[in-house]
């Protein structure tokens, strides 16, 4: 690989903050996230008055979250010069980087169907939008993983 194209792949872990960071906060309002004593009505009504909002920002969310997948093998790329070769560390790193892409995508898909049809059932959007937030935050020990990959290999 050169150093160009290691260089863009770097860059698309800022690019990824920036997207990501604009889709969830100021188009799609997921900062800070419905109360977990929402009622039904109120978390569909989130969803009826920031439809095209919440659609927008999920796009830019997963398109973002594609952006993590570059980044993490340039990190392993760093890894493995580091360590002289291939390395399990950096192999654990870009499996867990991976992942963790897959485990995010599933709740912006988990969103963008609470989304798609606003109109449904409050019960509906709220079960949806909370499968979302639980799968969107329980899922930690593979982001654990990478950290401590990589912190081990820098160390």
């Amino acid at each position: 690989m050169n150093t160009r194209t290691e260089l863009l792949c770097a860059w698309s872990g800022f690019v990824f903050l920036v997207l990501f960071t604009i889709g969830f906060w100021p188009l799609a309002h997921f900062i800070p996230p419905p109360l977990p004593s929402a009622s039904a009505a109120e978390i569909a009504s989130m969803y009826q008055q920031h439809t095209m909002q919440i659609r927008t920002g999920l796009v830019f969310m997963v398109l973002a979250w594609s952006l993590i997948i570059p980044f993490a093998a340039v990190i392993s790329i760093q890894i493995n010069r580091m360590h002289g070769g291939p390395s399990a560390l950096s192999y654990t790193q870009l499996a867990s980087a991976s992942s963790n892409a897959v485990l995010v995508i599933i709740p912006e898909l988990l969103w963008a169907t609470a989304s798609f049809r606003p109109e449904q059932d409050a019960e509906l959007i709220r079960i949806l939008n909370d499968m979302g937030w639980i799968t969107f935050l329980w899922p930690v020990g593979t982001f654990v993983v990478q950290v401590v990959a990589t912190g081990l290999a820098t160390l």
